[in-house]
């Protein structure tokens, strides 16, 4: 369904609202329909991954998705998610109080674990038990890249904005890329056998077939923080919530909690709570197919929200959490959270696992740590919403009573 303006008065007025499923999965397919540019957030996201489009767009996956590959995965899964989530959860039992019982924020616990496994990713070194302090700048990010929609002051924004990309190359982004480059310059001497670490900075000091100035590697690293946390950390706590609340319900499958039911609950809550209000594209020319049409110059503002809630794809109260949900064939549990298409989400591996990765994903093995060390809702507080135009929680208060 679609439908003129039903913006007037807003930040997206004369965008083309689209909100069926089978047209925003054609618009994403469409080479001919390009992410839309933001000026204003050229500073933070300006020639990324998530805005360049074509031939430039095709060598730049091909040469991060070497992060993502099966066998890598395995390695991040064994030697560095693992091995973060078990001393981090474990580290909590100082905290036990009298009754035995362990409170914490989950929101907070996530963002230590998540951001720790993503700074080896990106190859920022020294990292241990530092996930929190990174996550503090995510906010100035996320803001920078949304300014255009603020209702704020808009020149505040952008200059937060770039106090804290200062900050994250000064401290962080520089002194990695330049340990890289002296590495490189090293194996370069060493002959066969000699290598790199194998993160995003190494792989773009390496790369010869593009220009990247200092400004590039830094925005193309804040990418990855930012993704990191819109996806990662805000899929922990909405699981979280959703699937204790549904296990209140429904006591007996929590007795034997097993792996499918937990990968469902994830997929379910990623539905409900894509990490983006909309998907923007900017159609390059006309787009024609058999059911649907747009015009060459439009702007497309995707509503992935909406169409994930297609009764007719998700089956009867999709508007509901419920992991035993049908869903029609072919057609992912998690609806279009990912996106489809060239830019589909270069990071899905790694977040969800599946066939041929060699691991169940970085949010199953979060989450079923957390399971397993006896996690529940603390019934004293309510988690608490951000104030934010994704969907996400600023606290979510837990108790664990097995660690």
């Amino acid at each position: 369904m679609t439908s003129a303006d039903p913006f007037k008065g807003t930040a997206f007025e004369g965008f083309r609202h689209v909100t069926d499923y089978r047209e925003i999965e054609n618009a994403l397919k469409a080479r001919a329909a390009a992410p839309r540019r933001r000026p204003k957030a050229d500073h933070i996201e300006e020639g990324t991954l998530l805005k360049i489009h074509g031939d430039r767009h095709t060598h730049r996956r091909r040469l991060e998705g070497a992060l993502f590959r099966p066998e890598v995965l395995e390695g991040y899964s064994r030697d560095v998610l693992a091995v973060t989530i078990d001393r981090v959860v474990d580290g909590l039992a100082a905290e036990k109080g009298p009754d035995g019982s362990v409170r914490v924020d989950l929101v907070s616990l996530g963002q230590r674990i998540v951001m720790e496994v993503t700074a080896q990713i990106i190859g920022l070194d020294d990292f241990e038990g530092k996930g929190a302090e990174i996550y503090g700048l995510l906010e100035d990010f996320t803001e920078g890249i949304k300014v255009e929609y603020s209702t704020g002051d808009q020149t505040e924004v952008i200059a937060r904005a770039q106090a804290a990309k200062r900050r994250y190359w000064e401290d962080y982004v520089k002194p990695a890329r330049d340990r890289r480059a002296a590495l490189l310059r090293n194996v370069d001497g060493a002959g066969a056998g000699a290598t790199l670490p194998h993160d995003l900075i190494s792989l773009i000091v390496q790369d010869q077939d593009e220009q990247w100035d200092d400004d590039l590697l830094l925005r193309e690293c804040i990418l990855y923080v930012v993704g990191a946390g819109a996806t990662t950390v805000a899929l922990v706590a909405h699981t979280a919530v959703d699937f204790c609340r549904w296990l209140e319900k429904h006591p007996e499958r929590a007795e034997k909690l097993d792996d499918e039911l937990l990968e469902n609950a994830i997929a379910e809550a990623l539905r409900l709570h894509p990490p983006f209000i909309a998907l923007v594209r900017d159609c390059l020319t006309s787009l024609e197919g058999a059911e649907f049409s747009f015009e060459a110059g439009e702007t497309l503002f995707l509503d992935v929200g909406k169409a994930n809630l297609d009764e007719g794809l998700f089956g009867a109260c999709p508007r509901e959490f419920d992991p035993d949900r049908e869903v029609q064939s072919q057609v992912p549990r998690y609806g279009l959270s990912f996106g489809q298409g060239r830019h589909f989400c270069i990071g899905r591996p790694m977040a969800l696992g599946g066939r041929g990765t060699g691991t169940s994903g970085s949010l199953f093995s979060i989450l079923r740590k957390l399971l397993d060390s006896g996690m529940r809702l603390d019934p004293e507080q309510e988690p608490v919403l951000a104030s934010s135009l994704e969907s996400r929680y600023a606290h979510v208060p837990v108790i664990f009573g097995r660690l």
